[in-house]
């Protein structure tokens, strides 16, 4: 987690599996960038499944099944 001010960056990690989230997009491309910068890494795009969890995106949020 990093935290500063209002700005909010959470890292989900599994073994080598990494789920970046930023309540502001800018600061999102900011780690992302960073990250890449520091190890290979590819973005494999919008989030679908994770750890068997399947995740659909809506205006209320994230659902998780």
């Amino acid at each position: 987690m990093y935290k500063e001010g209002d700005r909010v960056t959470y890292l989900l990690l599994y073994v080598d599996d990494i789920i970046p989230m930023a309540s502001k997009t800018d600061l999102l491309q900011q780690i992302t960038e960073r990250l890449h910068s520091e190890f290979s890494m590819m973005d494999l795009g919008d989030l679908h499944h994770f750890l068997g969890i399947s995740v659909m995106r809506s205006a209320d949020g994230l659902f998780l099944s």
